[in-house]
C-alpha cells in the first residue's frame, strides 16, 4: 500500500519524485502537485561544485490546501532519537527540533535516509469507524474512541501509552508530530498529539508540526 518512498498513496497514484500529494483546486480530490521555488526535491539542493549537497534538503517555506510552494534549500541539521519501548517490539524514531509542514517533513526525513513513521509502526489502529483514536486511557475521549494497540494484545493501551509518551526514552507529554498517513480528506495528514495521546483526524497538510522518522 506504501510507495517507494515510505509514503502512502495520493489517492490511487504514488507521485513522482519532485510532485507531492495534495488537493485538486476544489479541495476534494487528490493530485501530486508541482511546487515553486528553488527546489522540487532533496536533489536539486547542490553545492559550489555543482554536487548534490547532503547537508541540506528541499524545505517549503508556505503552502496552502492545493499545494506546498516556495522551496528553498535548508540545512537538514541532527535529529534527537528516542527509542520507543512499545509492546510489539522496541523502534527507534528521529525527531526534528523545529516545525515544519507535513511535505518538508517527509523530504527532511528522506534527507535523512529515512521514512516518516506510520501508525503502524506505533502499533495504533482507528477502532470501527473512528478516523480520530486516542491511545491514552487517561483521557476522556479514550472511552469513546480508543485506539486499538498492538493489535488488540494491549487491551487498554497502557503499555503503547507508556511507550510513547512517558516512558524514560519516550517522546514526552506534550506537542505534536507529523504520521505518514493522509487524513480525513485529500489536503490533511495524521498526526499526533502527546498530550492527550491523540491520532487525529488529520490537520492541514501546511501547518507545522515536528517530523518524526523512522
Amino acid at each position: 500500500c506504501k510507495c517507494s518512498s515510505g509514503l502512502f498513496k495520493c489517492g490511487t497514484e504514488c507521485c513522482a519524485e519532485g510532485t507531492y500529494c495534495t488537493a485538486d483546486s476544489d479541495y476534494v480530490k487528490y493530485t501530486c502537485a508541482t511546487p515553486t521555488g528553488d527546489c522540487t526535491q532533496n536533489s536539486d539542493c547542490k553545492d559550489a561544485a555543482g554536487n548534490v549537497d547532503t547537508t541540506k534538503y528541499c524545505m517549503f517555506d508556505s503552502g496552502s490546501y492545493t499545494g506546498p510552494t516556495y522551496a528553498t534549500c535548508a540545512d537538514k541539521g541532527t535529529l534527537s532519537e528516542y527509542t520507543l519501548a512499545l509492546p510489539g517490539g522496541d523502534l527507534t524514531v528521529y525527531k526534528s527540533s523545529g516545525a515544519i509542514n507535513w511535505w518538508s517533513a517527509a523530504n527532511l526525513c528522506a534527507a535523512h535516509g529515512k521514512q516518516m513513521v506510520t501508525m503502524a509502526d506505533l502499533g495504533i489502529a482507528d477502532s470501527g469507524t473512528n478516523t480520530t483514536c486516542y491511545f491514552n486511557s487517561g483521557y476522556s475521549y479514550y472511552e469513546t474512541s480508543p485506539c486499538i494497540c498492538n493489535g488488540g494484545l494491549d487491551s487498554d493501551c497502557s503499555e503503547t501509552d507508556a511507550a510513547i509518551r512517558t516512558n524514560t526514552g519516550a517522546l514526552g507529554e506534550s506537542g505534536y508530530f507529523w504520521l505518514a498517513e493522509t487524513g480525513k480528506s485529500s489536503y490533511r495528514a495524521r498526526r499526533v498529539y502527546l498530550f492527550s495521546g491523540l491520532a487525529d483526524s488529520g490537520s492541514e497538510r501546511h501547518y507545522y508540526n515536528p517530523a518524526l522518522c523512522r
